[in-house]
């Protein structure tokens, strides 16, 4: 196997995989208890201009004993060298692999990207289908706006947080913590806003029409609702953002000052999925964009709903 920082320089755009970027965080792995891996399945430049990502990221690495890394779908060149065998799929911070890790969340931010999920586990040697996966491979996650229709991936998933994560994916961590095994600790997630197991429920179906879904389990909600975080003023926001070394696709800080949307366009799934609105007032907003621009030197912000 080549040394990784040799296979760097012969790669189209190291600066997708070399890490270390101003603001991201490392961590001590022997005082870690938790390790999650935030996987974006598209390419870094794309990734990183993802707010979710950020605001997860500095949400749970706040967590004394969790460690949030990243990983995003590898280039064509880079993919050759893992296929070969000549280097391993790792995260960016610690450079690990995926099985290291405890949990994998994977951010479905448009079905264009579940191929390339399925392309990361395999990259990173972890069984495709959740029924194949033993107590020794990490708990497959998956959020982002196109959970809101979770079915057409739910045999590759462990769960499906649906909605507004902020809050519950710290409260996974705690369940975690106390849970005696994988399937102890999916049984105990259920209890959680938004949380979806699919292997606990079951498709009912009408000769070849789907008609909907029944629990296997009394304590399994159903209908699921979605999480949803009721005052955005008090709710986690980055003071600082990853600065990337490279020109990604929104190159700039962001702040988001509102969430949700009264308009109700039909073609438009942010404005349904995240009523009503909530919002951020101006002497907020005004200390975020005071703090990044400390923080990360920031001269340009978008201000996103």
């Amino acid at each position: 196997m080549k040394n990784y920082d040799t296979i760097l320089r012969s790669v189209e755009k190291p600066t997708r995989y070399i890490g270390q970027e101003i603001n991201s965080v490392n961590k001590d792995l022997s005082q870690v208890a938790i390790r999650y891996l935030f996987a974006f399945p598209d390419l870094y430049e794309v990734g990183m201009s993802h707010l979710g990502l950020h605001i997860l990221y500095g949400l749970l690495n706040q967590v004394e004993d969790v460690f949030c890394e990243r990983i995003f779908a590898v280039a064509d060149d880079m993919e050759q060298y893992i296929r070969q065998g000549e280097t391993a799929f790792v995260s960016l911070e610690s450079r690990s692999p995926l099985k290291a890790f405890d949990f994998i969340g994977f951010t479905l931010q448009y079905e264009l990207s579940f191929t390339n999920v399925l392309h990361m586990l395999e990259l990173g040697d972890i069984p495709i289908r959740s029924r194949d996966r033993t107590e020794e491979d990490p708990i497959i996650m998956g959020g982002g706006p196109v959970c809101f229709n979770p079915e057409p991936m739910a045999d590759f998933f462990d769960l499906f947080v649906i909605g507004e994560a902020e809050e519950s994916i710290v409260e996974l961590m705690e369940i975690y913590r106390a849970a005696e095994s994988k399937e102890d600790f999916l049984i105990r997630a259920m209890s959680v806003a938004g949380v979806y197991v699919p292997k606990f429920y079951r498709d009912i179906w009408q000769e070849d029409r789907l008609i909907g879904y029944e629990p296997l389990r009394p304590d399994a909600p159903y209908p699921i609702v979605k999480a949803f975080i009721k005052d955005l003023a008090t709710a986690y926001y980055p003071d600082r953002m990853i600065i990337p070394y490279m020109d990604v696709v929104h190159d700039r800080g962001v702040i988001e000052i509102f969430r949700g949307c009264t308009k109700g366009c039909r073609f438009c799934q942010a404005g349904m999925i995240y009523r009503p609105v909530r919002e951020r007032s101006k002497e907020q907003i005004q200390g975020l964009v005071e703090d990044m621009v400390s923080h990360g030197g920031y001269r340009e912000f978008s201000l996103t709903s």
